[in-house]
Parts: C-alpha cells; sequence; structure tokens
C-alpha cells in the first residue's frame, strides 16, 4: 500500500509497526509523510519501522546514501547477496557469516533509533543474522536446512518476504530483535512446504497452517537451537 492511502485507512495509519520498501533515497520521504498522516489524526508516537531495500538499489556507489537513510528507522532488513552488493562490486554466491556480520556492524552503528535498532540479514537456506546496535550478535539456521533435505521443504525460493511478516510480528509480540528473528525463521518455513500460500484450518480458537499450529513449530525451533548449544 502506498503511503497516500493511509489518509483513507486511519485503522492501518494507527498502527504501531510498518513495513518499507524503497530506495534509500525514498525513505525520509516516505516517513516524513507518514508522521504528517499521523500526526493530522493526533497520533503523536513515532512508530517502529522496518526497511526492506529495492534490490537493483543495494550497490556499493549507493552505500552513503543507505547509511543517512537507517538514521530514520529502527531496522535494516536486507538479504545476504543485497548486503554484500553494498560492499562488494561483484559480490560472490558464498555463505560468508563472518564478513556480514561485519558489514552489518557498519550499518548496526547508524541505525537511527538504538532503543530497538538493529540489522538483520535474511539469508534463506541459512538463516538469518542480527546485530543488534549494542553489536549483539546471533546467527540462527533456516527450519529446514539446505544441507539436511527435506521432503517438506517444496520451494526453497518462496520464504524471504514471509520472514518479514513473521519477525514484525515477533517483535510485535516480544520486543526482542533475536526472538523477533526466530519468528520470522518459523514463518519462512511454513512458505517453503508448497507453491504458494499454506494451508488454513481451524480446530475451535485454534488456527493451523499446515496442520501446524505456529507457535508449537515456534517451540520445536526454540528447542532445537538449546540442544545444537549442548
Amino acid at each position: 500500500m502506498a503511503i497516500e492511502h493511509l489518509s483513507q485507512r486511519p485503522d492501518l495509519a494507527r498502527s504501531s509497526t510498518f513495513h518499507l520498501r524503497s530506495s534509500p533515497q525514498a525513505v525520509g520521504l516516505h516517513i516524513e509523510r507518514l508522521l504528517q498522516i499521523r500526526q493530522g489524526m493526533g497520533i503523536k508516537e513515532r512508530p517502529y519501522i522496518v526497511w526492506q531495500p529495492l534490490h537493483y538499489t543495494c550497490i556499493v556507489q549507493n552505500r552513503n546514501a543507505f547509511l543517512e537513510a537507517c538514521k530514520q528507522v529502527n531496522v535494516f532488513l536486507p538479504n545476504r547477496l543485497q548486503m554484500a552488493a553494498l560492499f562488494e562490486e561483484t559480490p560472490g554466491g558464498d555463505f560468508k557469516p563472518d564478513t556480514l556480520i561485519e558489514y552489518a556492524r557498519v550499518f548496526a552503528r547508524h541505525i537511527g533509533y538504538p532503543k530497538g535498532g538493529a540489522v538483520v540479514i535474511r539469508a534463506a537456506e541459512y538463516g538469518s543474522l542480527t546485530v543488534t546496535c549494542a553489536f549483539k550478535t546471533r546467527r540462527l539456521p533456516a527450519f529446514y536446512n539446505a544441507l539436511e533435505p527435506s521432503p517438506k521443504c517444496v520451494d526453497p525460493t518462496s520464504g524471504e518476504e514471509t520472514f518479514i511478516g513473521g519477525f514484525i510480528a515477533g517483535w510485535h509480540c516480544t520486543h526482542d530483535h533475536e526472538e523477533a528473528s526466530m519468528w520470522g525463521i518459523v514463518a519462512a518455513s511454513f512458505a517453503f512446504e508448497q507453491i504458494g500460500p499454506p494451508s488454513l484450518t481451524r480446530t475451535g480458537k485454534k488456527e493451523l497452517w499446515n496442520n501446524t499450529r505456529v507457535l508449537d513449530r515456534l517451540e520445536e525451533y526454540k528447542n532445537r537451537l538449546k540442544r545444537e548449544r549442548l
């Protein structure tokens, strides 16, 4: 939805969190207009803003523009190839988590709202990398590991947008970036299990996605992480 349309949707304009998908040059304009609309409705609180960059804008020559734009958001949320492209003229396809974490720290210094600020790198089959403004770092594996193929994983390329939705829902519930990243990974796992959206059924008041309760899968994922740390 375009920012301008929010003036006709006060229910959405009052949201506590907004997801922007834009170029770095447009971030400030979008946020300025969003705040104007909210102020016109008497809403003084600044919302929590998650920024997903447009892929074609992620080039080394734009890095300074990206750093400036990060001053206006709470979370910068590129994928691993986008992050690499902001530092490397010809980024390779190899997954280099230590290098990506160093790149993320450069951006974490520029996040404009340290209270709740972070850089979260979506790494598809490799999970995610989360670096907060305090440089707390957590690498999380994907629910379905590409190195251990699962018959349940039908479309492994379909989860990045779902990760963002899960991340935002997780932040709303927990206000913790590490937890939110876990929610994103679990949300993406449902997108992987078929081509297209997962199936929704209801048993009483419970929602089941692909016959699984989301919070049950989240608990399964957390238990797996605990076992791997032992």
